[in-house]
């Protein structure tokens, strides 16, 4: 746009400013300097001075909070006849019901119409026009995939999504390469548990008596926003011109939309209030909700473009919830609508998918989860909302025979021993549970099967080439055109962290990765045999089990000769699946190494090689 503007004739008041979310301190980092020009700019005129107040910007940003929250709450009653509603834990499907029609709320409440905004993008975890409809399914097994003395503990779950074949509108399959959209909102089990983020949060919030576990939370955070927690509650979309600094005040011709909900099921399906840290524009509401001039100081300054990384040490590199936050800042007690405009929302956690519709049907979905699980600067150990309840067996109810299914006892051929060590970590309460879940696009298109290609991955970025080779094995297994599969592996140790060993043993036996479609070569000098690659199809590479670390890049180098005979096939792939960091550049430097070595072309001509199977989507990179 800045481009297109500047061929228009168009002159620019200030620099372009472009911002990384992934940045350390966001995208902040970038946004303050440009803002500070931005002003500078604007304020040029004589009757604005160069740098603003800092008092009166501060009293200005204060004001002007009330004038605009986007919502309105109304407390209708507490429970009385309704007490079954609000004192039971909701279901995923009522809880999904309120996280959609919050959303619609939203929308109605947007400063400007988000369908103006809306770009298709596959993978955002908002935009229904990339996924199927509303869908459910049950976690139908997990088991483990690592030891306990792992690094990173990662088990293999199984979800059964719930059958819609008389639903049109939903998916009748997936693709290799899609996701899986995962709702937390009821994995949380106790919502007191450390091990979903509560921490101490639940200290020191006065005498009122919490009778359940899995609302506590949500109870806090009604109770400090002056909400009983168990009312009913409306909430609407407000008209910004006409709400009052009242929020809770009547105002009938405000609402343009409106929907009555228990306060609990609206906290719990919308905020994330044990995982998620607020945002700097949160600080900035919260100083107008402070009754200590201390607190209100404190969050004004972090709220500024000076304190940004004061701000950034608090909250998201310590991964400071909303509950640690109101523990931190008693004085501080945001009203409802400001929390449900600016404190972080619930989001749903995408998967990569590791199973194929053609071999495990299109109701079943295998996902390859690692724990998340991680220490802070100041120390404090931080995990996953979604993928411990997944993975953590809680101490409260140990593992036994006879949690465990039948069919998947059958499945596996052995008989599982809760004292195996592999399956010492694994939730088998979590079998069983309801998940709000559905299949969404995945952000780029994989080989099909008729492409040879080189799939190279590290720990649970496995699951998407288990996906590409499960289906390529359902149509090998029935006689249909496979092209050769080049994998290699990269983990830490075998004996630890060595995912789906047993499956890869039977893929190379059955010679499922060598296919059964020669291909044909890219360049028309090669000859049209294209020889018959190694019966080393699959290798794993495990960096910590040698004097040297060795990784999955050092393996593609030293089997330079096979990466290049499934290169130079016509339509060849390339897949790379893992961590961000390192890994895909090193992986893109071993593969120019290849095309120099083993294909005669030099450093320039390999990177052009390179940048056309780039561009013609046949180079995926799938990292997170």
């Amino acid at each position: 746009l800045h481009r297109r503007l500047e061929r228009l004739g168009a002159t620019s008041v200030v620099a372009l400013g472009l911002g990384d979310d992934q940045h350390p301190a966001g995208y902040d980092y970038a946004l303050d300097p440009w803002l500070a020009g931005l002003w500078k700019v604007l304020r040029s005129d004589d009757d604005f001075s160069d740098e603003p107040r800092r008092d009166d910007s501060r009293q200005q940003t204060s004001d002007s909070v009330s004038d605009a929250c986007r919502f309105a709450v109304f407390q209708e009653t507490a429970a009385s006849r309704f007490d079954e509603a609000v004192d039971a834990p909701p279901s995923v499907e009522t809880l999904l019901e309120v996280a959609e029609k919050f959303d619609a709320l939203t929308e109605a409440a947007a400063p400007i119409d988000r369908r103006w905004l809306k770009r298709g993008s596959a993978t955002n975890g908002n935009d229904d026009s990339s996924r199927g409809s509303s869908s459910f399914g049950v976690a139908a097994s997990v088991r483990a995939l690592t030891s306990d003395t792992a690094v990173a503990r990662t088990a293999h779950v199984e979800i059964a999504l719930d059958d819609k074949s008389d639903d049109k509108s939903a998916h009748s399959s997936y693709d290799v390469g899609d996701c899986l959209e995962v709702m937390p909102f009821a994995l949380c089990g106790g919502a007191a548990s450390e091990a979903t983020g509560y921490g101490k949060s639940a200290d020191g919030f006065g005498d009122a008596e919490i009778d359940t576990t899995w609302c506590v939370g949500a109870d806090i955070v009604l109770r400090r926003s002056g909400i009983d927690p168990r009312a009913f509650v409306r909430v609407a979309a407000a008209d910004s011109s006409r709400t009052t600094k009242n929020s809770f005040a009547s105002a009938p011709d405000s609402v343009k939309k409106t929907f009555a909900v228990p306060a609990r099921h609206l906290v719990l399906a919308c905020l994330d209030i044990a995982s998620a840290s607020p945002r700097r524009h949160f600080y900035e509401t919260a100083a107008r909700f402070a009754a200590s001039a201390a607190e209100k100081e404190r969050l004004l300054y972090f709220a500024s473009p000076e304190g940004r990384d004061d701000a950034r040490k608090y909250g998201a590199s310590e991964r400071r919830t909303l509950l640690e936050f109101l523990d931190d800042f008693p004085s501080v007690a945001v009203p409802l609508p400001w929390l449900l405009q600016t404190a972080p929302r619930l989001k749903p956690r995408l998967f990569s998918i590791a199973s194929s519709f053609v071999r495990d049907g299109p109701n079943t979905v295998h996902l390859t989860v690692t724990r998340a699980e991680w220490h802070t600067p100041y120390g404090r150990q931080r995990r996953g909302l979604c993928s411990t309840p997944m993975t953590t067996r809680p101490p409260t109810r140990p593992p036994t025979v006879s949690n465990i299914g039948a069919d998947e006892k059958k499945r596996e051929g052995r008989d599982f021993d809760v004292t195996n060590e592999k399956e010492s970590f694994v939730a088998q309460n979590f079998v069983g549970a309801r998940l709000a879940a559905r299949v969404v696009k995945g952000a780029s298109a994989f080989p099909d099967d008729a492409q040879p290609a080189v799939c190279v991955c590290t720990g649970s970025g496995v699951a998407p080439v288990r996906a590409i080779v499960r289906q390529r094995d359902a149509r090998f297994m029935a006689n249909q055109a496979v092209a050769p599969t080049l994998v290699f592996f990269g983990c830490r140790h075998r004996g630890r962290d060595f995912l789906y060993a047993d499956e890869w043993a039977d893929l190379v036996r059955r010679g499922t990765l060598r296919g059964n479609d020669s291909g044909a070569c890219v360049e028309d000098a090669m000859t049209n045999d294209v020889g018959d690659t190694s019966d080393n199809m699959f290798t794993p590479v495990f960096s910590r089990d040698g004097e040297r670390k060795r990784y999955v890049s050092h393996a593609l180098r030293d089997d330079s000769r096979n990466v290049w005979d499934v290169l130079r096939r016509e339509r060849a792939a390339v897949v790379v699946c893992g961590s961000t960091g390192a890994m895909p550049e090193d992986v893109h430097e071993a593969l120019v190494f290849v095309c120099v070595r083993e294909g005669g072309m030099d450093d320039a001509q390999a990177r052009a090689f390179l940048r056309r199977m780039d561009a013609r989507g046949d180079y995926v990179v799938e990292a997170w």
